[in-house]
């Protein structure tokens, strides 16, 4: 009973210290639809669960929901969590990407775009009047070596609603992302497999932990490929993976 008046204030720590509206929305995005991220030897996979268990959704023209994003032309986003709050965070994050391109004629790279974007969600955390970001994000692209040959090697981040960003061989999001984890853990193989190995890896592991049945079409994924370029592919493309998922 303590805790409870705490439960509500954003800005305001618990006796045990706990800022509750945070845990709110991690809770916010373990409910979420499932994504996970994966880096292989080449490149980078991302998956994202675009069927639910919500009967509501059979309404819904799929096509317009979308799950997987370019944020530039080496970098796509996931999240698990709340969709309204993905859309500012998608425009936030290209609204960077292309100031960074116009002042140095380059593409950013993931490592500073993630901690933008850290710095945006942890904002949320100690502002009055608003709330944080109900939704955890994966990122995919490249970072670029700082020993002055500028070479571009694949990427993975993960933020969450308290503004903490990590970079990561493998992650998961949303329901069942602990089990998902677990797995994920003893997947040792899948840092020194190819792009195809990961993302029939990945489909295996989405229709594994989801708690509805899952097709071809039901999962949505990008690559980043040896070319170092993000590309969402196509349902046809997916189904040809999908059918070498034991």
């Amino acid at each position: 009973m303590q805790e409870l008046g705490y439960s509500f204030s954003l800005t305001t720590f618990s006796p045990t210290g706990q800022l509750w509206q945070i845990q709110h929305a991690l809770a916010a995005t373990n409910r979420g639809r499932a994504s996970i991220g994966i880096q292989g030897a080449n490149g980078v996979v991302l998956l994202c669960q675009r069927k639910t268990d919500e009967s509501s959704e059979i309404l819904v023209d799929q096509s317009t929901v979308k799950l997987i994003e370019n944020i530039a032309p080496h970098i796509g986003i996931t999240y698990s969590g709340l969709q309204a709050d993905f859309r500012p965070i998608i425009a936030a994050a290209r609204e960077n990407a292309v100031l960074y391109r116009a002042t140095y004629k380059e593409e950013i790279p993931l490592r500073l775009l993630a901690k933008n974007l850290a710095k945006l969600f942890q904002e949320k955390t100690q502002e009055g009047g608003v709330r944080p970001f109900g939704c955890s994000l994966l990122l995919a692209g490249y970072d670029i070596i700082d020993d002055g040959t500028t070479k571009k090697i694949p990427a993975l981040y993960q933020i969450d609603p308290s503004g903490s960003y990590f970079k990561l061989k493998a992650w998961a999001n949303g329901k069942n992302n602990e089990q998902t984890r677990q797995q994920l853990e003893k997947r040792t193989d899948l840092r020194t497999a190819s792009i195809d190995d990961v993302v029939v890896a990945g489909l295996g592991l989405m229709r594994e932990n989801c708690d509805v049945e899952l097709g071809a079409q039901d999962i949505v994924v990008g690559v980043l490929g040896e070319d170092m370029k993000f590309q969402v592919l196509s349902k046809q493309v997916v189904e040809g993976y999908f059918s070498g998922v034991e």
